[in-house]
């Protein structure tokens, strides 16, 4: 069974996978499951991923031709789109390649630069009361 810690880590069987060249391809493999899991889909072949908090991570900002780009676990890179910006206490999360990103420190540190630049806009958010 393989598995992805909230660090980034793939394990399988217990055992870190360390080889690169096999952790992005199961970054760049990873979907949603209709269960509402995770799996890897390497051609016909499934396999289910247990994820411990987040299946992506945000781990910088870099300006692109249309705006930011999140830099994402495995090399991967894709457009930020604010409109999925959320907030879970004090963590920032998106949607990147269709699943959930948690942003790492860094990340988030780079959000609040941008923020603080007017480059990324929050939602307004309704208040209660």
């Amino acid at each position: 069974m393989l598995s992805l810690d909230r660090h980034g880590q793939f394990y399988y069987r217990g055992v870190p996978c360390i080889r690169a060249e096999i952790t992005d391809v199961f970054f760049e493999s990873l979907e949603a499951d209709p269960a509402g899991g995770y799996r890897l889909r390497l051609g016909s072949e499934l396999a289910p991923v247990a994820v411990e908090e987040a299946p992506l991570r945000v781990t910088n900002l870099v300006p692109g031709e249309t705006g930011l780009v999140a830099c994402l676990d495995g090399g991967l890179r894709e457009p930020l789109d604010p409109a999925t910006l959320r907030f879970e206490g004090d963590v920032p999360w998106c949607r990147a390649r269709g699943l959930p990103a948690r942003f790492t420190p860094t990340g988030a540190l780079a959000l609040a630069d941008a923020i603080r630049e007017g480059r990324v806009a929050l939602a307004e958010t309704p208040r209660r009361g």
